[in-house]
């Protein structure tokens, strides 16, 4: 995406764009595969490929932390966006993506993926709330 300019997109096609990369990174983490330094390639010729750079790991949890530790992770269970791309939990990326995010993020993710907010349970919150 660094070779693109978020201006010759609208608000509408940004938006689209940010979503499909949650998702794809969603979909990758419930397979437990965490992905550390993910790039979306998104080319006119070549829309919506992810580019791994060699530091993704299997699992949840970083594969040095004890067993007992990555328990908490809940692996296989997917994780609602809600709660994984909040800026709390994900506060790079909108430095990241300056230029392609221009609106309020919190709002945004409620939009797009609010009707996952009945999947999150207590133990998710403590682990990924602030």
């Amino acid at each position: 995406m660094t070779q693109l300019e978020p201006t010759d997109y609208s608000q509408a096609e940004r938006q689209d764009i940010i979503k499909a990369l949650i998702e794809a990174e969603s979909l990758l983490y419930t397979n437990d595969v965490y992905i550390q330094g993910m790039c979306l390639c998104w080319t006119k010729t070549a829309p919506g490929v992810i580019v791994d750079f060699g530091k993704a790991w299997v699992g949840r949890a970083h594969p040095l932390l004890a067993p007992e530790a990555a328990k908490k992770y809940l692996a296989s269970v997917p994780i609602s966006p809600l709660l994984r791309c909040s800026k709390a939990w994900w506060p790079y990326l909108q430095a990241s993506f300056a230029g392609w995010i221009d609106w309020d993020w919190e709002p945004g993710l409620e939009h797009h993926f609010g009707s996952t907010r009945a999947s999150i349970t207590k133990d998710m919150e403590e682990v990924w709330r602030p």
